[in-house]
C-alpha cells in the first residue's frame, strides 16, 4: 500500500470526540471572537466504527482553517445521518471561502490554494 494510509477502525464514542474536538477549538475561536457550535444530532448512535485518530486529525484540520478564514461570524460543526449508516458531519464558517476556480481541484489530496484576496495565506484542502 505504498502511498496509502491504513485505517485502524475501531469502536468510538462520537459524543467524546465531538467533545475534544470541541476542547481543541474553543480557544481559538473565542480569541477571534467567533461563535462555535458544535453538535450531533440525536439519531446518532452512541458507537460507531471509525480510524478515530483520522478521524479526529481531519475534522482538526477543518476546523483550523474554518478559524484560520474566518474573521468574523461563526463556525459550525455538526453530525447527522444522512441515510441509513451513513454518517455526514458538516464543517461551516461565514469566512472568505474558496474561490470557485479552485472547487474543480479540491478533492486532488493535500492540494493548497492560494487567497488572492489574502495572498499571504495558504491553506490545505484535505478530500
Amino acid at each position: 500500500m505504498e502511498g496509502k494510509v491504513a485505517l485502524r477502525t475501531q469502536r468510538v464514542d462520537l459524543r467524546s470526540l465531538f467533545a475534544r474536538l470541541k476542547q481543541f477549538i474553543a480557544l481559538k475561536a473565542e480569541i477571534k471572537q467567533l461563535k462555535l457550535t458544535v453538535r450531533l444530532d440525536g439519531d446518532i448512535p452512541e458507537r460507531v466504527y471509525t480510524d478515530k485518530r483520522r478521524m479526529m486529525q481531519i475534522l482538526l484540520n477543518l476546523c483550523y482553517n474554518a478559524v484560520k478564514y474566518t474573521f468574523k461570524g461563526e463556525i459550525t460543526v455538526t453530525g447527522h445521518m444522512a441515510a441509513e449508516k451513513l454518517l455526514e458531519i458538516e464543517v461551516r464558517d461565514t469566512g472568505i471561502g474558496i474561490d470557485p476556480s479552485f472547487l474543480a481541484g479540491i478533492c486532488h489530496m493535500f492540494g493548497l490554494v492560494e487567497r488572492k484576496s489574502h495572498a499571504h495565506e495558504t491553506g490545505m484542502l484535505v478530500p
